[in-house]
């Protein structure tokens, strides 16, 4: 009847409605970006950056996996999904002052920035037709807000002829808020998160030198914080095959990167050769894998890493009108 296979003893299971689902989505998103700045290349530049993401309608239906096909196909029992008022809006303000002018001995930048971001993604169970009916009882909902506000300013300083510092520092304030985890299993498990609130300074530095007229060294190292995003925290979701398990508790992600290139420029030809490490505390990973208990459920879960050490080589190039006017090549080992 094509339900059945016939397993490794003989014996046949039945398969489900998860095993081959259905699916029928509808979304309607809408990106809005706008960006103003000015470009005199004089004392001083500006720029104001905004973009906003909507989910202004995002929903899934999928059969359930006690309703396999061939009946799925027409109706029968099923979920709904909706992801609507999910979304991100942006806005970025930045500037550059050039006291001395382009080619003076200071260049400063500097600027402010606010990203938040919202997660919703509410499941319910359809009893009767998942084509077409409404959203009946709760089988999950979850949720929560992000928000990250940062200041930044950094400084290019031309302190000798062929010598070039760069020194910056940027300012950054995390919260987390408004999580929500409501589960309608065997037993219901809600939980209403407590907020979080951190901040962080990442400051960088690099020092470069051209030894001859299409050749410099540069050596730089910094500091990145990566924080979770509103999903990773938030975002447990569950289907007949697959399952996402979040962590609210995730810790931001804090790496220290360093780098030191040699690079080369001549008539047609760039040659880049940097050696670089990165040690990072608190990696954010999330990896996959197949659950045979449960019926062969893909199970993703994030999670984070006590340290992740990074080294390497890499080789790079770009050669100009390579034998042909117009045609470029570039590559890379590492």
């Amino acid at each position: 009847n094509g339900r059945t296979y016939t397993g490794t003893t003989g014996s046949y299971t039945a398969l489900t409605g998860g095993d081959f689902p259905l699916t029928n989505e509808k979304l309607t998103h809408t990106l809005h970006g706008v960006s103003v700045k000015s470009r005199t290349l004089g004392v001083f530049d500006w720029e104001v950056a905004a973009s906003l993401y909507d989910y202004g309608s995002d929903t899934k239906r999928q059969n359930a996996a006690s309703n396999p096909l061939p009946s799925a196909q027409t109706g029968g029992a099923g979920t709904i999904a909706d992801g609507s008022g999910t979304g991100w809006n942006n806005l970025a303000l930045r500037g550059t002052w050039r006291p001395q002018g382009p080619k003076g001995e200071h260049v400063m930048d500097f600027g402010v920035q606010q990203d938040s971001y919202k997660y919703r993604y509410l499941t319910s169970n359809i009893t009767g037709n998942w084509l077409a009916d409404g959203a009946g009882t709760l089988a999950s909902e979850v949720g929560g807000r992000t928000q990250l506000q940062s200041v930044y300013a950094q400084d290019t300083w031309r302190f000798a002829p062929k010598w070039r510092a760069v020194l910056g520092l940027r300012s950054e304030n995390w919260t987390a808020s408004q999580g929500l985890t409501d589960i309608l299993g065997t037993t219901r498990y809600t939980q209403n998160y407590a907020a979080r609130q951190e901040n962080f300074l990442s400051p960088k530095a690099a020092l470069s030198k051209q030894i001859s007229e299409n050749a410099f060294v540069k050596y730089a190292v910094g500091r990145a914080v990566r924080m979770p995003t509103v999903n990773e925290l938030y975002g447990a979701t569950s289907t007949t095959n697959s399952q996402y398990i979040n962590d609210p508790n995730l810790r931001p992600e804090k790496s220290w990167t360093q780098e030191l290139s040699f690079e080369k420029n001549l008539d047609k030809t760039q040659w880049r050769l940097t050696a670089f490490a990165e040690d990072t505390q608190d990696g954010i990973y999330a990896q996959s894998v197949m659950d045979p208990a449960a019926g062969n459920k893909t199970i993703s879960r994030v999670q984070n890493m006590d340290r992740i050490q990074t080294r390497g080589l890499e080789n790079a190039f770009t050669w100009q009108g390579l034998g042909l006017p117009g045609l470029d090549v570039t590559g890379s080992v590492t």
